[in-house]
């Protein structure tokens, strides 16, 4: 029975791990719109001070520039890069966006939190 289900459905295999961790970063309304603001861009890349322009005040807690940057840096840029969604170079500041096919249906699916 068990080889009739997909490698992703197995837990503790690589597929599923994989799965868990973009789960888990598409779990934040700050991550989401992280993504959905790079998906828009005309280029695959931003740079830092770009993302936090962008997502000053989609939190109650980013209320500044500065206070993204830091949650950025330091809670979604690492989750999202080890999730595969993004690649962040820390020394360039320079975050990288492939959009995958099913995160980009996810992230429609998903009301941002502007139509919330």
């Amino acid at each position: 029975m068990a080889a009739d289900i997909p490698e992703h459905h197995v837990p503790g295999t690589p597929e599923a791990e994989q799965l868990d961790r973009v789960f888990r970063a598409l779990a934040a309304p700050v991550r989401r719109e992280l993504l959905r603001a790079l998906s828009e861009r005309e280029v695959d890349h931003a740079d830092l001070s770009w993302l936090a322009d962008r997502l000053t005040g989609v939190d109650d807690r980013l209320d500044t520039p500065e206070q993204v940057v830091v949650a950025l840096t330091h809670v979604h840029l690492p989750m999202l890069a080890d999730a595969g969604l993004v690649e962040y170079d820390r020394r360039s500041e320079t975050v990288r966006y492939d959009p995958h096919p099913f995160v980009s249906r996810m992230l429609r699916t998903i009301p941002s939190i502007a139509e919330q």
